[in-house]
Parts: structure tokens; sequence; C-alpha cells
């Protein structure tokens, strides 16, 4: 697999960011396979020689991409606020075919984008720097598969925020 990372400055207080990772995941050969019991932790079967060749790995997205920008709004030497925003996208994500052992690809999960929005307010404090940052994630409540194992699907999460306080002494 590759990726890339760039990070662009186009004008004073505003940074473009994207990323783009790719890669051709896949079990080459024959492998030994171990099956545990995932509520007791025992091991359950143990199979020799299994040939996986070919058949892509379903644990994660064999492409991603990614595009951001981050602005200050406000820059007065004292405080800072800025708002930033990504976009990122998962493809050829393959599924988990449920089976113990997997050796074959059984197909593909639906490519998606998810969007992030957060807002960061940085102060002085005395001598001391105070930072507020406030996180959307999943901006338009975008609920899609992202994952599957032997028990079934799994999803994206829906909008959720945080928020911290950040004291540096």
């Amino acid at each position: 697999g590759a990726e890339l990372d760039l990070s662009y400055r186009p004008a004073n207080g505003v940074t473009i960011n994207g990323y783009v990772s790719g890669g051709s995941w896949e079990f080459k050969g024959e492998s030994n396979v171990s099956i545990y019991n995932d509520a007791t932790g025992q091991l359950v079967e143990t199979a020799e020689g299994v040939n996986r060749d070919g058949t892509k790995l379903p644990t994660a997205p064999q492409f991603t991409a990614g595009l951001g920008v981050r602005a200050n709004i406000l820059d007065n030497g004292e405080s800072r606020l800025s708002v930033d925003g990504n976009i990122n996208y998962y493809d050829r994500h393959f599924l988990n075919d449920g089976n113990s052992i997997q050796i074959e690809n059984v197909g593909r999960i639906k490519p998606f984008s998810l969007t992030d929005f957060g807002l960061t307010y940085d102060f002085s404090f005395g001598d001391n720097a105070m930072t507020f940052r406030a996180n959307v994630y999943n901006v338009f409540d975008e609920v899609r598969v992202q994952g599957s194992d032997r028990f079934g699907f799994f999803n994206t999460n829906g909008m959720t925020f945080n928020g911290s306080i950040r004291y540096k002494f």
C-alpha cells in the first residue's frame, strides 16, 4: 500500500490538508488458523494449511481519502478562534463472510463519506494558556455500514458531539 499526506497554506491563517491511502491487502498462499470463543477466550478449532490466497482482508477499507480546511476567524495575538472541517471517504472495504475461516471474497461494503466540523478558541489565562475545543462528528448524521464480522454488520455512529478544555501551565 501507499499513503500520501499533503498540507497547503494558500493564505495566512488558512490551511488545507488532504490525504489518500490505498493498497491491496490480501492473504497470500496458505495459513494456519485458530478460532476462539469470543465469550470465554477458549480455543474452539484450529486448521492448518488453509488456502486463503487472494482473499482480501475484511478488517479495513483498502482505499481512503480525506480533505480538510482550517481557518482562523480571529487572531489578535492574545486569542485565536478557528474553525475546521474534514470530509473522509472510505472505499474497497470487503465483507467478512461470516464463516469461521474466511477463504473467499463475498462482497464489498458500499463506499461512504463522513463530514466532521470543529471549533477551537485559544486565549491567554494569566501567564498560561487555555483552549476550548468543540467537535461535531458525522455532521450530516449519515449512518452507514462500516464493517462486518461473523456476528453481522456494524454501522457508523450517527452525529456525535464532544468538547474539551485544556489548560497549559
